[in-house]
């Protein structure tokens, strides 16, 4: 969507997020234009035509978004919701997903970051 760029749902669901700088006398790019600025600095990173490849160890997005449902479910047993009209939970989880998706993780980051969520699930829990 040209119009107003994609929706809410739709950047939640990216991996990885980027921004093209433009000028404030023309702020905006059609679809066409940023595909091509895109595809121009992937190409400049390739080497003999080979496309860059993700460094070695670094985990793919399919197992990234396991850990983010994991993750958005250690947040709600720890009981984060509605603040005001903030849903304080989703702006956590979205966040962290940001983060992650701007640099990776390797399978050992992935792993540690479950175990943490495997603790404070088990920390939640009521006794009894």
């Amino acid at each position: 969507r040209e119009d107003n760029g994609p929706l809410s749902e739709e950047i939640n669901r990216c991996g990885f997020l980027m921004t093209i700088a433009t000028s404030q006398a023309q702020p905006s790019l059609n679809l066409a234009q940023a595909v091509l600025l895109v595809a121009y600095e992937l190409s400049a990173v390739c080497i003999n035509n080979t496309p860059a490849r993700r460094p070695p160890g670094l985990v793919p997005q399919v197992q990234l978004n396991l850990l983010y449902d994991r993750i958005a479910e250690t947040l709600n047993n720890l009981g984060l919701v509605n603040r005001g009209s903030e849903d304080l939970k989703s702006y956590i989880a979205r966040n962290i997903a940001h983060l992650i998706g701007r640099y990776g993780l390797t399978h050992w980051e992935v792993n540690m970051l479950h175990g943490i969520c495997t603790a404070i699930n088990h920390k939640c829990k009521p006794s009894g």
